[in-house]
């Protein structure tokens, strides 16, 4: 069951539900001379049938987290960020997340401000810096950055999902304030806006990632410590600590008679 939203209200959700085709139509179309229906048409669907991927109030704060949460989703989705300051900004991503140390995306993508007043900022084209997940440069600020520079993102979320900063101006999307240059996270959430095949690919996904963690987690103590009756798992793990050797600080139970 999805967890009820802290940022969206049903008005809201209803104001999205209208407003967001029309501007993921119009960042298309102003990049190519038609609009592309396998990325609008999704959009189009009831708010109550988009899927809340991700909220850092229940899933836990950290890009980490975001990340393992959105995994294998196929379809467009919305990030949401309440500041601290009830700030209300989010970002329009197209396709699929991808964690990288280089800049993904494509010229759907769009930013977007709903509180204290609604924003529109397509891609310019200029740039195609839309839109960076670093999970793992050390050298480059770890967090979720869109536009910009790595260490200058026109918005940019760090690692814990505890702060974030904004600018005005980037080559990559239109010029324009989202919030304020310095700013305190209090909420993030993720929303998937595909459709039903979307969030069928990534609860597979989610079910491979959970089946292959519970492999690894499975130990084979006859492989580990060999077949011999005497050699038992918690005897070998004494003697290897030095606690215990095989006829003095442990009684083993004999092996029974045939």
């Amino acid at each position: 069951t999805c967890p009820p939203s802290s940022l969206l209200t049903p008005a809201m959700l209803q104001f999205l539900k209208l407003v967001l085709p029309e501007w993921a139509e119009t960042a298309t179309r102003a990049h190519v001379a038609t609009s592309r229906p396998h990325v609008i048409d999704p959009l189009r669907r009831p708010p109550n049938e988009w899927q809340l991927l991700y909220t850092s109030s229940a899933d836990g704060c950290g890009v980490s987290n975001l990340y393992a949460s959105v995994q294998g989703y196929a379809g467009p989705s919305l990030l949401l960020l309440q500041t601290t300051t009830d700030h209300l900004v989010g970002a329009y991503v197209p396709q699929p997340w991808s964690a990288s140390t280089q800049f993904t995306g494509n010229q759907d993508h769009f930013l977007f401000t709903l509180v204290p007043e609604f924003g529109f900022l397509p891609a310019s084209g200029h740039k195609p810096h839309y839109m960076l997940l670093n999970l793992s440069d050390g050298i480059r600020p770890k967090g979720l950055g869109f536009g910009g520079q790595p260490g200058y993102h026109r918005l940019f979320l760090d690692e814990g999902l505890a702060r974030g900063t904004s600018t005005g101006f980037c080559t990559t999307y239109a010029p324009g304030r989202l919030c304020d240059d310095e700013f305190g996270i209090r909420l993030v959430e993720v929303w998937g806006c595909g459709d039903e095949m979307s969030n069928a690919k990534r609860a597979d996904f989610q079910a491979s990632i959970a089946a292959e963690i519970a492999k690894h987690r499975h130990v084979d103590r006859q492989l580990m410590f060999g077949t011999d009756w005497r050699e038992s798992g918690d005897l070998a793990i004494l003697r290897m600590a030095g606690l215990a050797n095989a006829s003095e600080a442990i009684t083993v139970k004999s092996k029974p008679t045939p």
